[in-house]
């Protein structure tokens, strides 16, 4: 068995702290540990004192043993202020690592920590450089980009400590020359962060290759192995190639995967970068900006223009075999959750649009004026998406055929297209929905509308009537070929014989109880409109849809059943789908107050309805930065547990009470003999 890599023991001038219990190799792992205190979204006080009584009572002891800096000016040592002081910030929240605590700060750590999802939330923490038995184990606790100034106030602020490591007890020149260099690599790596085809619009791939390798370096000096490092080797490789030295991007292909094996270790999702180090070119990066032939997945999904690393990425677009290109799955997505958020590349008015079935000399040439505004890795992206006319690029009539095959049409009548939003493939029941937003310029953001699987295709409806659950193939497929889709291969168009002749009933009885229930006050309707749910859900599995009918059974039951709490029920659940299927927005505080007090869906203030529940977490009170789908996805897990641990205490003591009667049994049988 593998010596333990590290020991704890007292630091002169700081405590307890880790030294390495033996040489270490850089990537070595050294700590690997699941959170004792986990506080999702952002903490507070009261929270984290009601699952600090929810601990063993050995691990209380083991958290109260940490540090609390409200100690140090008299205060009482208390839960909050340990693990306030104590914990990281994590994808979803805060964590408490009992281990990773006792190690000391440095602005010139020899330690990174990463979590990733498939370690169940474990704080993994290995070498970022090679270490001496005996030499101590160092986190950086601050921004190590941050000059020493600011991180001095901040570490005071915080931790009540002045930092003394090896970078900050520089003097003279060599001090003067570490802040330059900090200072220098924080402004790079704001460059370094931006979207590229943005930075290409304003400066060379030669300038910004030199800025970018300009940061590698400074990271290389001053942080020997700093978690960003992989991002700018990326951003570097793909840089090369359009510079034309793919020597040169081989070498950042081949730096990305190393530094990636040493700060996050072996793992399935280093599959991909592999992948990049044998053919560069195959970068999304690359491919987006015109270096391949089409982009392998979205190099950026972010709103703000963040670079997002593909290992987080949740789409990848793949040739699927026999079908061209399509999107599929990079890791487990669940139901409501954000694929993609994408502004327009290119809008045209409806009247514009109408050319198209007349001139298209003059659609192309709005085309082309338009293609001329933006970036060229845009314009190269345009003419590589897909199109039916084989006319040369550049071309009027090219343009409008790629226009005509993947524009859609928005919230407010303008045909949009959209870079990556156009790569998903038509499904008659699709797993993708794709919703404009006219509040944020046209963006569509694309949500799971269920649990979505790692290397699945998604997909997304062309043809779209919510209430039209009949259509036949013929009609399909003549809306199909207005895209300039052939005829639609789903697994619900592929169906025959009997698996047909049952959809079909299906759909009929969906349709009829649909068309029985478009009144909203109509009576007597409440049992029809929840068979009408449960069959969209076992079939479509829309909730999308599901809110409308949902809304549709709170009318009713306020007519039908006012005194129960049945009307509380469908308000709530018609909240949850629009979340799960719109986000969290500000055009739900209707719904919400709906959900809160039914009886205002018709506009009484008081009535036989008095039905009044606040909304509770995951509704409300959730971390800003924590998305609906994953709260809700929490939620229900916790509930479930609680019913599972019910169920098991209820079976535990149903066996305790039974082995006590047949233990008082066979005493009354030994007496009758």
């Amino acid at each position: 068995m593998k010596a333990a890599a590290y020991r704890l023991t007292k630091i002169k001038g700081k405590g307890m702290g880790l030294v390495a219990a033996r040489d270490l190799k850089q990537g070595s792992l050294v700590v690997s540990e699941l959170p004792v205190l986990f506080i999702p979204g952002k903490s507070n006080d009261l929270l984290v004192q009601e699952e600090f009584a929810k601990l063993h009572p050995k691990k209380q002891r083991q958290m109260m043993e940490l540090f609390d800096v409200n100690s140090t000016h008299g205060g009482a040592k208390t839960p909050e202020g340990v693990f306030i002081t104590n914990a990281y910030r994590c994808p979803l929240g805060n964590a408490l690592f009992p281990t990773a605590a006792r190690i000391n700060h440095s602005c010139a750590p020899n330690l990174t920590m990463t979590h990733r999802e498939d370690t169940q939330g474990r704080a993994m923490i290995r070498t970022a450089c090679d270490v001496r038995e005996g030499q101590e184990l160092t986190l950086c606790y601050t921004d190590p980009w941050l000059c020493r100034q600011e991180r001095h106030e901040y570490l005071e602020r915080m931790y009540d400590f002045t930092c003394k490591c090896s970078t900050c007890s520089l003097t003279g020149e060599a001090m003067r020359e570490s802040e330059r260099r900090r200072e220098r690599a924080a402004v790079l790596r704001v460059k370094v962060a931006q979207n590229l085809a943005m930075c290409l619009e304003h400066s060379t791939p030669e300038d910004l290759l030199t800025e970018v390798e300009e940061a590698l370096d400074i990271a290389r000096t001053e942080l020997f192995c700093e978690p960003t490092i992989p991002l700018m080797s990326e951003r570097a490789m793909v840089l090369a190639l359009l510079c034309k030295k793919p020597e040169l991007a081989q070498k950042y292909a081949d730096e990305t995967v190393r530094v990636r094996l040493v700060t996050e270790g072996g793992h399935k999702g280093l599959e991909r970068f592999r992948q990049y180090a044998k053919c560069p070119s195959s970068h999304p990066g690359a491919m987006a900006l015109g270096v391949g032939s089409l982009p392998a997945e979205s190099p950026d999904l972010s709103a703000a223009g963040r670079v997002v690393p593909p290992c987080y990425s949740p789409m990848s677009v793949v040739p699927i075999e026999g079908k061209g290109m399509g999107v599929v799955a990079t890791r487990h997505i669940i139901r409501g959750e954000l694929i993609l958020d994408e502004a327009p590349l290119l809008s045209l008015t409806q009247l514009d649009a109408n050319l198209i079935g007349g001139s298209g000399a003059s659609i192309g040439s709005l085309l082309l004026d338009k293609l001329q505004r933006i970036s060229p890795a845009q314009r190269a992206a345009f003419w590589q998406l897909r199109e039916t006319s084989d006319s040369d690029v550049g071309s009027a009539a090219r343009a409008s055929s790629i226009f005509m095959c993947n524009s859609t049409t928005g919230a407010d009548d303008r045909m949009h297209v959209y870079l990556f939003g156009c790569r998903f493939r038509h499904n008659c029941v699709p797993n993708v929905l794709g919703l404009d937003t006219l509040s944020k310029k046209n963006h569509m953001r694309y949500r799971a509308m269920r649990d979505i699987e790692e290397g699945e295709e998604m997909t997304v409806a062309y043809v779209i009537d919510d209430h039209n659950f009949t259509m036949g193939k013929e009609e399909l497929d003549t809306l199909l070929e207005q895209r300039r889709v052939s005829s639609c291969d789903c697994e619900l168009c592929s169906l025959t014989g009997p698996a047909l002749a049952r959809s079909r009933r299906r759909r009929k009885k969906m349709q009829a109880l649909y068309d029985e229930s478009k009144n909203y006050y109509q009576p007597g309707q409440l049992p029809k409109l929840k068979e009408l749910i449960s069959l969209i859900e076992e079939d479509i599995q829309s909730p999308f849809l599901v809110a409308d009918i949902h809304t549709m059974a709170l009318f009713t039951a306020l007519e039908d059943e006012p005194r129960s709490d049945a009307a509380g029920y469908h308000a709530l659940e018609a909240l949850k789908c629009k979340m799960l299927s719109e986000g969290d927005h500000m055009g739900l505080e209707q719904a919400k107050a709906w959900a809160e007090r039914p009886a205002l869906a018709r506009g009484e203030k008081g009535s036989t309805c008095e039905y009044y529940k606040p909304l509770e977490f995951p509704y409300v009170d959730r971390d800003p930065d924590m998305p609906f789908a994953v709260a809700l996805r929490q939620h229900e897990e916790d509930v479930q547990r609680q019913a599972e641990e019910a169920q098991q205490k209820k079976a535990a003591k149903k066996a305790r009470s039974k082995s006590k009667k047949g233990g008082q049994k066979k005493k009354n049988k030994g007496r009758r003999h």
